[in-house]
């Protein structure tokens, strides 16, 4: 019998979901937008109610194939540190703090007071650790708190609980798989933190409302999921060791599968747990959006094409927006630097291209000299990956073999997280090469 599973992957600006097959092919996507999220300041907010409402719309048009009719497993991802408190019926007491609010300043440097130099995920005032505490401080009568995924995957299940990616930044650490001691330094309610599961772990059931809504008759599993950027990277099949993922979106964000945790918060480092492997990787402030602040879709396609990589421009950038660097050195004071600016506009960019890519390949030597190997095999997603003369002079810059992947949508990655839970499940074959 052939089985098929969703993943739902909650982004920045929309709801995206794909139903796939046993053999992993995708069989149909559906998406919904989300409206801009409240934005005062470093105070940016979103009602849980328009995830949901977007879930149920996307769930029901997906429930439409005649493939779901063999819907046995759900999976859903979320932006990291997206933080909700809720009453003790997980009824939401005040709107989520998105990943990108960064109010909680005050609750960072409580945090930085009190947290072991190897918990590096938690200490800025955008981790959901911050946030956590400063909801608390707003609103005293919170029971629980939610991750963004985690409260779309209890509303589908009745079931509230967390994966150890979504929790890394909430302080969880992912080594011993504990809520650490330390954390009781910090005011929260007993009961406030919920149950962890590694990601592609069986947690619950779709409840018999929710099969009702979607008109399925037949038992569908909920699968403990994972953020919207580790989502992406199993999308895009990286699964051995030395396996990795370079995103080349607006800024160059690296991700490499070790056989132990690299965390170094001098370099901006931390890891993940995933598939018993870990996950180690930081992200720059440099990448495309340097470019885009200086060239038009259009101007950037035509000097593209007229890149030379075999005469090296001999210029020395560091292509950032503004001042700060996170990875792959954290220095706060990190000035760009695009200057000087060549007569030839191919030139520029090729500059800039050769920069970035020297940022990316410091970046996979840095993870190496902490102890993570060296990339066998990069897979690159986002807009830059379609440069295809700069994919060449990656490939040649870089360690390993550079591809472009075939799959790269974080619900592709979440779908392949629920057909991984519900294959260990069944004991078909080992999960952690899937």
């Amino acid at each position: 019998m052939q089985h098929t599973f969703i993943g739902i992957d909650l982004g920045t600006s929309g709801c995206r979901a794909c139903l796939i097959d046993d053999d992993k092919n995708l069989l149909q996507e559906a998406r919904r937008a989300f409206p801009q999220p409240s934005i005062q300041g470093q105070r940016v907010e979103q009602d849980a109610a328009i995830w949901w409402q977007a879930v149920t719309s996307v769930l029901t048009e997906l429930c439409q194939h005649p493939a779901a009719q063999s819907l046995v497993a759900i999976s859903v991802d979320g932006t990291s540190s997206t933080v909700l408190v809720t009453d003790e019926h997980y009824q939401p007491l005040a709107a989520a703090l998105m990943y990108n609010d960064g109010r909680a300043t005050e609750q960072a440097r409580l945090i930085d007071s009190v947290a072991p130099p190897e918990a590096s995920a938690v200490r800025s005032a955008s981790s959901g650790l911050s946030k956590l505490l400063w909801l608390l401080e707003q609103f005293p009568d919170s029971r629980k708190m939610c991750h963004q995924a985690d409260y779309i995957a209890g509303k589908l299940s009745g079931h509230y609980v967390s994966d150890f990616n979504n929790g890394l930044k909430t302080g969880f650490d992912p080594e011993s798989q504990n809520w650490p001691e330390w954390l009781s330094k910090l005011p929260i309610p007993a009961g406030m933190l919920p149950d962890v599961y590694a990601p592609g772990t069986l947690t619950g059931k779709l409840t018999a409302a929710n099969k009702s809504r979607f008109g399925i008759s037949n038992s569908v599993y909920i699968v403990a999921g994972t953020t919207d950027s580790i989502a992406g990277f199993l999308a895009t099949g990286a699964s051995d060791i030395g396996d990795a993922v370079t995103s080349l979106g607006s800024t160059i964000a690296i991700k490499l599968l070790s056989p132990v945790a690299i965390n170094s918060p001098s370099e901006g480092i931390y890891s993940h747990s995933i598939n018993n492997a870990w996950l180690a990787g930081g992200a720059s402030n440099a990448g495309g959006s340097v470019l885009t602040a200086l060239f038009d879709d259009a101007t950037l396609q035509q000097l593209s094409q007229q890149l030379n990589f075999e005469q090296s421009t001999g210029l020395n950038y560091y292509p950032l927006t503004k001042t700060g660097e996170r990875f792959p050195e954290n220095d706060a004071g990190k000035a760009a630097c695009l200057s000087p600016r060549p007569d030839s506009d191919v030139e520029f960019l090729q500059a800039i291209l050769e920069a970035l890519t020297a940022i990316e390949k410091k970046g996979y030597e840095v993870l190496a000299q902490k102890g993570a190997p060296l990339a066998k095999k990069i897979f690159t997603v986002g807009g830059g990956s379609k440069n295809i003369k700069w994919m060449q002079h990656r490939d040649k810059q870089l360690h390993g073999q550079v591809i472009s992947a075939k799959h790269s949508e974080a619900c592709y990655g979440s779908a392949l997280l629920a057909r991984q839970g519900f294959i260990k499940m069944n004991n078909k074959e080992q999960p952690s090469n899937d």
